[in-house]
């Protein structure tokens, strides 16, 4: 009898250190459970809104343009382990792009049969953690913690984020580690715990990154320079240790990416990751400055013009990366015979990498009618171009398109604003040295995407650096509002 009440004790202490366990983790992590709540139950629920519209039309509403194609390549591998089948319309979608979403794609479809919602709902977990991400790199860049509880409020409801993840496209995906890479590095040398095993840790991820989006290849250079600085300048560490510290995170990267660059070039006698960066230069760069300097009105009839010059020396299919060569060779004669007037070309159209919004997407799913420009219709194109006469007639005859672009621009304005006074406060009036240092990080990670966008750019394209241009972009309103406010450089509560 007695051994059954002291049982009987010990089980309600157990059960009470239990509960106490759980309320503790609850309080401490409050605002982290929170974030993740707001971020994975907006997808959710525009998910279940989503699915209940389109009804047994789902799928066909998801899978189009790049979704069916990601879709086939993770078909392919799950049932042929393979990329492509040879003659299959699809084949140079794997010529194009990289193999990390569809092994994702593949490896929830081997799990959940096929299932889009299973995706969608990994997707919304995906951007539940990348919510507490955000949340987590801004303070550990010294940053107040309203800075970084805003930005992740901010991406939580931000419309086009919510709808992305609910797409099957490599956005949400690569975000999560990109952001996981960013909070891994500054936790690691912001606490000192930047060893061999982290920086190995960290070129791994950049290494899988790579494999979901060929864009994040050229950006390690920017890594490597960031990290050897911190580390030199601020930690102090010896050359030979950093030296040490490269040669892991080389290590990490390669790992991953060497043995998909190395199938390339024994199929295709290219050491190129993918097909993307010659096709990019030569049809995002190249054709919209010709056709822009030329007074050309569709960039298609210059694609064509072109397209006769190199079919001589094109191989296969137009995405077969033997074809880099090419696009690289015309791409320069274009660029090189106004080397200036490109450079003008190319900065001013940034602008739309900040400007754009895809607000007019949020309309579509949501059951209203836009009228849809022209594929090569771009305001900012028409613009610097003085065409306004053609400008004011196509926004006269398409209002619903105009109120759409009005919003979505006045919104990215403002943010913008606020992210450019950031920047200027942090680069010169800013005294915490952490802080600043992040900031011009932060700072040239974004012109680095803006500027890989190209004439081109457009919403998606500035995805991945959303999260640092929020952080930003509160940081510099809340510092205006204390100066205005309290006369202080200083956030205040």
């Amino acid at each position: 009898m007695l051994a059954r009440e002291k049982c009987k004790l010990a089980y309600i202490s157990t059960e009470r250190s239990d509960y106490y366990l759980i309320t503790g983790m609850v309080k401490k992590y409050r605002v982290e459970i929170i974030l993740f709540l707001l971020a994975f139950g907006l997808r959710v629920i525009f998910l279940i809104l989503m699915r209940l519209k389109t009804g047994n039309d789902f799928s066909d509403f998801v899978l189009k343009g790049d979704a069916l194609s990601y879709y086939n390549m993770a078909f392919n591998l799950k049932y042929f382990f393979s990329l492509h089948i040879l003659d299959a319309p699809f084949f140079s979608d794997a010529l194009l792009r990289t193999p990390g979403y569809p092994l994702f794609l593949a490896a929830i479809f081997s799990l959940f049969k096929k299932s889009i919602v299973a995706v969608m709902l990994i997707q919304a977990l995906l951007s539940g953690l990348t919510a507490i991400l955000i949340y987590k790199i801004s303070n550990l860049a010294n940053f107040h913690k309203l800075v970084g509880l805003s930005s992740a409020i901010l991406f939580s409801m931000e419309p086009m984020s919510i709808i992305t993840s609910n797409s099957i496209l490599t956005e949400t995906l690569f975000l999560f580690f990109f952001l996981l890479f960013f909070y891994l590095l500054i936790s690691g040398l912001v606490r000192g715990g930047l060893n061999g095993k982290r920086i190995f840790l960290l070129g791994t991820i950049i290494g899988l990154s790579v494999l979901i989006r060929p864009v994040l290849y050229p950006y390690s250079v920017i890594l490597v320079l960031f990290l050897l600085s911190y580390l030199y300048f601020y930690r102090k560490i010896r050359w030979a240790n950093l030296v040490k510290m490269l040669v892991f995170f080389a290590v990490g990267i390669y790992l991953l990416v060497f043995p998909w660059i190395l199938r390339n070039k024994i199929v295709f006698n290219s050491w190129s990751v993918s097909s993307i960066s010659g096709v990019h230069l030569f049809y995002s760069y190249a054709i919209p400055f010709y056709a822009y300097k030329h007074k050309i009105p569709d960039k298609d009839i210059v694609s064509e013009q072109f397209s006769k010059k190199m079919s001589p020396y094109i191989v296969g299919d137009k995405y077969d990366l033997r074809n880099n060569p090419v696009y690289y060779k015309f791409a320069k004669e274009i660029i090189s015979d106004d080397p200036l007037g490109y450079a003008f070309f190319h900065i001013t159209n940034t602008i739309s990498f900040f400007m754009s919004n895809g607000y007019r997407n949020v309309g579509r799913e949501l059951g209203f009618s836009f009228s849809t420009p022209s594929v090569n219709f771009s305001f900012i194109r028409l613009l610097l171009s003085g065409n306004i006469k053609s400008l004011l007639d196509f926004l006269k005859h398409n209002t619903s398109y105009l109120a759409t672009f009005i919003a979505g621009a006045l919104v990215w304005l403002l943010i913008s604003v606020f992210m450019i006074a950031g920047v200027v406060k942090g680069l010169f009036l800013e005294k915490d040295r952490i802080r600043k240092f992040f900031i011009l990080f932060f700072a040239v990670s974004i012109a680095y995407f803006a500027l890989t966008a190209g004439p081109e750019a457009y919403y998606k394209m500035r995805f991945p650096v959303n999260p640092l241009i929020f952080i930003l972009a509160f940081y510099g309103l809340f510092s205006l509002s204390s100066y205005l406010f309290h006369k202080s450089n200083k956030l205040h509560e």
